[in-house]
């Protein structure tokens, strides 16, 4: 079996091969992730130049030599050019690393039902660990909580939260797949659940509860088991607020007692205040590190002016505001916009897609929801899951046409 699949997968250089590592790569690390998006970035140009695929990457080319048009004139214009030309050598590599992703969605069997069963039992594989961490204060690596945060096997990187949330929708397709009862697709996402709010990580128990929210409605589910479930994760977040006042203090207690002013509306003001200065192309693609020190951002209107600084301001949108400008941020508007009203559109027409339309739909919710602390768009590990995004929701498209 595995001598066939690499025969199989030899035709094409592989590329499938090094995408199945990317789930188990983003848990290994940046520099694991940054080798092997690298490696199917390259697969895929010696795919587009040896096989004929052009056309149906034609449209994805207009928009990438588009983009080079864009990031020349911010790295012209930037601040900090190096810097910004540096990164944006990163960013290509990730859009390379999408376009392997369609190849595979558009032309290998079964790859689809294959990497999505990689992607869900990674994320088992990470749940599990992070309640072993809970449970006995140690995961399977032997790596302990840090200050009452989990981070699993990722060790000081406290990002386990933000792994399982940005990923467990899309990865549910394979329970889709292998047509699971829904009742257990419920069960696990419950279970992903409670998990991301112990440790915790606000952000992302806030975002998932938002998506789960959403799929509790909207599911082909009926009304009774909806409701069971539902008012069985109200109960856990009662008696995990009111018994215990380490989760009490981090998602109520403060965020109430820093509700006006905090270090995020540092960043947040900062962000804008360079975007003021920089208006049509921004300062240029991870710039924020270098300008939010200008000493011309001291006297922003909060009392944490001095905390402003960090390396990116934790909201996207912000950072693309500030880094790319106007220009910048109304095409990942445009983008965006593109992306909810295909979803809402196809989901009321294509009855027979809906429960695939809905995965998809909750993970946009959680990656793009603008009112929402983020990481870096032009980062390594929160890039990985908006590229991953981009191609399910291409394969969705391609499907429904």
């Amino acid at each position: 079996m595995i001598q066939s699949f690499f025969d199989k997968s030899k035709k094409n250089f592989l590329i499938d091969f090094f995408i199945y590592l990317l789930p188990i790569a983003i848990i290994s690390g940046q520099f694991i992730t940054n080798t092997i998006s690298s490696i199917v970035s390259i697969l895929f140009i010696i795919l587009y130049l040896t096989k004929k695929i052009k056309k149906d990457f034609s449209n994805f080319f207009y928009f990438f030599l588009f983009l080079i048009i864009i990031f020349c004139i911010n790295i012209l214009f930037s601040n900090h050019p190096i810097i910004s030309a540096s990164s944006s050598i990163g960013f290509f590599r990730y859009y390379f690393m999408f376009l392997g992703f369609l190849y595979c969605f558009y032309y290998i069997d079964s790859f689809e039902k294959n990497f999505t069963k990689v992607l869900f039992f990674s994320l088992i594989f990470v749940i599990f660990d992070g309640y072993i961490q809970y449970i006995f204060g140690k995961d399977i690596f032997n790596i302990a909580i840090n200050n009452n945060r989990l981070s699993g096997p990722f060790g000081s990187e406290q990002v386990i939260g933000a792994f399982i949330s940005k990923l467990i929708f899309l990865s549910l397709g394979f329970l889709f797949f292998k047509k699971v009862n829904i009742h257990y697709i419920f069960f696990i996402l419950c279970f992903a659940f409670f998990l991301v709010v112990l440790s915790n990580e606000r952000s992302s128990s806030i975002m998932f509860l938002f998506s789960l929210i959403i799929f509790f409605i909207f599911s082909s589910m009926r009304f009774i088991p909806k409701i069971i479930y539902f008012f069985s994760v109200i109960f856990f977040l009662f008696f995990l607020f009111m018994f215990n006042n380490t989760f009490k203090d981090r998602f109520i207690n403060e965020p109430k007692n820093v509700y006006k002013d905090n270090h995020h509306k540092a960043h947040f003001l900062a962000a804008i205040e360079i975007f003021k200065d920089n208006k049509i192309i921004g300062s240029g693609i991870k710039s924020f590190r270098l300008e939010c020190a200008k000493k011309k951002y001291d006297n922003i209107d909060t009392i944490y002016a001095s905390k402003r600084c960090t390396t990116h301001p934790h909201n996207f949108y912000l950072e693309i505001l500030s880094e790319t400008g106007i220009v910048g941020i109304l095409i990942i508007i445009f983008i965006n916009l593109y992306f909810l009203q295909y979803l809402v559109i196809n989901f009321v027409k294509k009855k027979q897609f809906r429960d695939e339309i809905l995965l998809i739909f909750c993970a946009f919710v959680i990656l793009f929801f603008p009112f929402q602390t983020t990481g870096s768009f032009f980062s390594s590990f929160n890039g990985f899951f908006y590229w991953i995004f981009f191609s399910f929701f291409f394969n969705l498209k391609k499907k429904l046409t």
